[in-house]
């Protein structure tokens, strides 16, 4: 599941340009405005926003467009208590090196929403009994993935990318 977590749902290159395109619509308000008349709404596809950022000067649409997106010097979780990304992102500013930091929070286990969020539960049935038990209690390995987890993210532009992964592995290497 956090395979599927880190790979899929949560992929590092998605997770990037989706920050470079919320940095555009931070940088350039307007230039590519979603109406709310329902009408004009459904004009808003991918070829309409590709447009949009084609017409673009700024610099998160020209990377966009140009399909370079910043790299990735370090990912951590939770779990890895070695990873300060207030002290990572101090000291690539301190180096001068344009970086940007994303936080994604996803749960690895669906079985719990249900109980969570009022909706049926999931349930397996022993065919010799007919006794149902929620598949949320049936193995300890649901109830492990049962809490959201924090997967965050560093990314510096490509031609400082190297010296952002040498900085962070020195600190990292320190704290360890």
């Amino acid at each position: 599941r956090f395979h599927m977590f880190v790979s899929v749902y949560y992929h590092h290159t998605s997770v990037n340009f989706d920050e470079m395109l919320r940095r555009f619509y931070l940088e350039a308000p307007g230039e590519a405005a979603i109406p709310s008349d329902p009408e004009r709404f459904v004009e808003c596809d991918d070829v309409w926003l590709a447009t949009a950022l084609r017409r673009s000067d700024n610099r998160w649409a020209r990377r966009i467009v140009a399909r370079q997106g910043y790299k990735l010097v370090a990912q951590a979780t939770g779990l890895d208590r070695e990873y300060d990304f207030d002290a990572l992102g101090a000291a690539l500013d301190a180096q001068g090196l344009e970086h940007f930091r994303v936080d994604s929070l996803g749960v690895l286990s669906k079985y719990f929403a249900g109980e969570r969020e009022g909706g049926p539960s999931l349930y397996v049935v022993d065919s010799a009994t007919g006794v149902r038990t929620p598949v949320a209690e049936y193995t300890p390995l649901y109830q492990r993935y049962a809490q959201a987890i924090r997967l965050t993210r560093l990314y510096c532009r490509p031609d400082q990318a190297p010296q952002g992964r040498a900085i962070v592995a020195d600190i990292v290497r320190g704290a360890i």
